[in-house]
C-alpha cells in the first residue's frame, strides 16, 4: 500500500493485518519508494493499494505505470477526492476498485478479497458515479453489442461479470467449463479494448448493455 500520510497508513496496515486474510508485503510512503520495491519484488504483490495526492508521483500517475509495467497487479485507489469523472478516468486507466477514504474497515477487506477474486470491486456510490460521468441516461439505448461484435453469449457472461459472478459460477450457471468462460471474457476484453475485467464494467455502463442498479 502506498500513502504519504504515516498515521493513516498504519492505521491501515493494523486492519489488514488484524483480518488474519490479507498480509501486508509493503508499505510505502510514495510512489518512488514503491517502484523501487517492486525491482526487486518476489513474489508481486497480487493486490496494491494507493492514494491519488502524493508527493513526487501522484496516484494517477503511479497507475498509469504500474498498468504498463506490473499489468498483472490489480489496483485499488483509497482517496478522499470522489468526482464523477475522476473515478470512471481512473476505471480507464485500468483501476479495478475505488473507495473513498471514509468507507468502513469491512467494506476495505471486502473490496480486498473481491479484486483479488474477482478483479474489480464497485460499490453502488461509485456505480452511480461511473453512470452520472456518462451521462445519467435512466433508459437503455438500442442494443449496440452486436455494432462490437459480441455475440449473444458473450453478452450473458458480460451481464455476469457486471454482477460480480466469479468464473466459476458463471460456468455453472450458463452450463460451460471454466474455460470456456476465460475464452469469452477474452473475447471480450479484445472486443471492446478494455484493459481489464472492470474495464468491462464501465464499457457495459457507458453503453447501457447492462443498467441494473439504477
Amino acid at each position: 500500500m502506498v500513502d504519504d500520510h504515516q498515521l493513516f497508513r498504519k492505521g491501515i496496515e493494523a486492519i489488514l493485518r488484524a483480518s488474519g486474510s490479507i498480509d501486508v508485503a509493503y508499505s510505502a510512503g510514495s510512489g518512488e519508494e514503491l517502484l523501487q520495491w517492486l525491482r526487486t519484488a518476489a513474489p508481486l504483490p497480487d493486490v496494491v493499494m494507493l492514494d491519488i495526492e502524493m508527493p513526487g508521483l501522484n496516484g494517477i500517475q503511479l497507475t498509469e505505470h504500474l498498468c504498463r509495467t506490473y499489468p498483472q497487479l490489480r489496483i485499488i485507489i483509497l482517496s478522499m477526492h470522489f468526482r464523477e469523472n475522476l473515478i470512471s478516468g481512473l476505471v480507464e486507466k485500468g483501476v479495478h476498485c475505488f473507495l473513498p477514504k471514509n468507507s468502513e474497515p469491512e467494506e476495505l477487506l471486502a473490496a480486498i478479497q473481491t479484486v483479488h477474486r474477482n478483479d474489480f470491486y464497485f460499490n453502488d456510490a461509485v456505480l452511480q458515479a461511473i453512470h452520472k460521468s456518462m451521462g445519467g441516461a435512466k433508459k437503455r439505448a438500442p442494443d449496440v453489442t452486436f455494432g462490437f461484435g459480441i455475440t449473444p453469449r458473450e453478452k450473458e457472461v458480460l451481464e455476469l461479470i457486471c454482477r460480480e459472478y466469479s468464473t466459476a459460477q458463471i460456468a455453472d450457471k450458463l452450463f460451460l467449463s471454466a474455460r470456456t468462460v476465460d475464452g469469452h471474457r477474452n473475447n471480450l476484453l479484445q472486443k471492446t479494448g478494455a484493459a481489464n475485467t472492470a474495464g468491462l464494467v464501465l464499457f457495459a455502463v457507458r453503453n447501457r448493455i447492462i443498467d441494473p442498479w439504477f
